[in-house]
């Protein structure tokens, strides 16, 4: 068997059965010293003491220590005893051996040890996992903040688009004769969405001061477009003519119908180039996580190891 471990290294597993007294552990011992891989042992025995493990660190002719990993808190094998997993990932993990050899003891069931192996393995995470676990924290950090800045976006649009109607709205009410300030809130009230509540409130407060009831209005929406409409509005109260007051409406309505087509614009070219890049996204992934993203880590493994035996050289 062999257990993934990040970077595409597999420490391989080795299982030592045979009944008590058949020579497992000098076997193992033979095995070791015969070897220049690096190599740990899980020794599982029953009793508080665990004879074969002094005997493997206590004879061992080799140049390295033996690591010699015990378990004498029961049989492995069992469905209960969750030292056995915690165990595998803690030397895959901290030691990290090229090889790890099991000796269960005599009278384990070896089927039990072999699928819980299998279970071990099989939860084991992979680089790809790592990688989707950041792209998921990477979304539910920047996520939020960023739907907020695209529902504000399109809340602007909207209060634009609004604007423009009551810019054509007004440009038709100013060629009637008797028309009046009051009037014109009163439309503007009929054809308005998200405006409405303080333009209805503007409306109902009208009569106890027109200038005063606009000027409330102005605090309620704060939209800077449709503050300049309140504001001539507020002008044709008192002191000019409503044809006077909005006599620049026409020009500032040119003015925002260029911009907003400069805008779309500018916004079907940025879709095209997200479209281009989503379509390009699987084939750059699958590039940088199968060949990439192995190879460097391989690489600083190899490197690992290189640096590794030059150390014990040095020894």
């Amino acid at each position: 068997m062999a257990f993934p471990l990040f970077g595409g290294v597999f420490m391989k597993i080795i299982l030592i059965t045979g009944f008590l007294g058949a020579g497992k552990t000098r076997f193992i011992k033979t095995l070791v010293e015969k070897t220049t891989k690096s190599i740990v042992i899980l020794e599982n025995e029953f009793g508080d003491l665990n004879l074969d493990g002094e005997y493997l660190k206590n004879n061992n002719n080799s140049q390295d220590d033996i690591k010699v990993w015990e378990l004498t808190n029961g049989c492995i094998c069992c469905s209960t005893n969750l030292d056995f997993t915690h165990s595998i990932l803690t030397i895959a993990n901290t030691i990290n051996p090229e090889f790890l050899i099991i000796e269960p003891s005599g009278v384990a069931k070896i089927k039990n040890i072999i699928e819980k192996t299998k279970v071990v393995i099989s939860e084991s995470f992979s680089w790809f996992e790592l990688v989707l676990a950041i792209g998921i924290g990477f979304i539910a950090y920047f996520g939020p903040e960023m739907l907020l800045k695209f529902q504000f976006k399109m809340r602007e649009l909207e209060m634009e688009n609004e604007v423009m109607q009551f810019h054509t709205l007004i440009l038709m009410l100013m060629k009637i004769e008797r028309i009046n300030v009051e009037m014109m809130l009163e439309w503007i009230e009929r054809y308005s969405n998200i405006f409405r509540e303080a333009v209805s409130k503007c409306v109902n407060n009208f009569e106890s001061g027109g200038y005063e009831a606009l000027e409330q209005l102005k605090q309620d929406v704060t939209f800077p477009k449709f503050v300049r409409i309140v504001e001539s509005l507020q002008a044709a109260v008192d002191q000019i003519p409503i044809k006077n007051a909005f006599e620049e409406l026409e020009t500032e309505r040119s003015y925002y119908q260029e911009k907003r087509k400069e805008s779309n614009e500018r916004l079907i070219d940025k879709k095209a180039r997200i479209g281009k890049a989503i379509g390009f996204a699987p084939m750059v992934l699958l590039f940088v996580g199968y060949l990439i993203v192995p190879m460097v880590g391989i690489g600083i493994v190899s490197m690992g190891d290189a640096l590794g035996q030059m150390s014990s050289g040095g020894k």
